[in-house]
């Protein structure tokens, strides 16, 4: 496959994954709009006109709904990843970059707290600079995103341990840590997405296609 079907490869995967990446942060929205309601639900004084039923089949959907579609745009990121890699090796063959591992890293513990965050840095400066890639730095939206990632992850998994204390009331730390996550993990996705538009316009523009005209 020649350059240019690589980078219209990445086009339109990039122009896809930003169009799930919306609809990503328009759950995210929900779901905390369904914990608002439940905190008002458990810590409002009783109110026999609120939608008790509601909210709670409400925060249960959505829950469900965030949960497949989370891990539909994991499947599409991983993906852009793999070819955004995959393409700055193109330009940058001396790159000390592989695409598997770029993917791979997000599925080995420990290494996952920042492999995959060097991985993309990488494609980036190998992108930006092909043949000065080594003086080369990413931006700051980088180490941004990825802080916004993982301290998200960090706070689901809290709020995981958490709702399985048996203490008598674990329910305010665990839906202070799920606001916490779903406000960070959207913050996470703003800039996955700028960075997706960003790493993908650059490579696309090295070959000359335009990809967000």
């Amino acid at each position: 496959m020649n350059d240019t079907a690589d980078t219209r490869n990445i086009i339109r995967l990039a122009r896809l994954l930003v169009f799930w990446l919306w609809v990503h942060i328009a759950m995210k929205v929900a779901f905390m709009a369904t914990l608002i309601a439940s905190v008002i639900a458990v810590y409002g004084p009783p109110n026999d006109a609120f939608p008790y039923r509601a909210v709670g089949l409400a925060t249960s959907t959505v829950a469900m709904i965030s949960i497949v579609l989370r891990l539909g745009v994991g499947v599409m990121v991983l993906t852009w990843i793999y070819r955004a890699c995959r393409n700055a090796l193109s330009l940058a063959p001396d790159l000390p970059l592989s695409p598997g591992w770029a993917v791979g890293w997000y599925f080995v513990p420990i290494a996952a707290l920042w492999k995959p965050f060097a991985a993309l840095a990488l494609a980036w400066r190998g992108s930006v600079a092909p043949s000065a890639w080594r003086t080369e730095s990413a931006p700051s939206i980088f180490g941004w995103w990825w802080a916004f990632w993982i301290t998200s992850g960090v706070a689901g998994f809290l709020a995981g341990l958490v709702g399985r204390m048996r203490a008598e009331d674990t329910s305010t730390a665990r839906y202070g840590l799920l606001m916490t996550s779903t406000v960070l993990g959207a913050l996470a996705a703003l800039l996955l997405m700028r960075i997706v538009r960003r790493l993908s316009d650059r490579q696309a523009t090295t070959l000359g296609v335009a990809i967000f005209a």
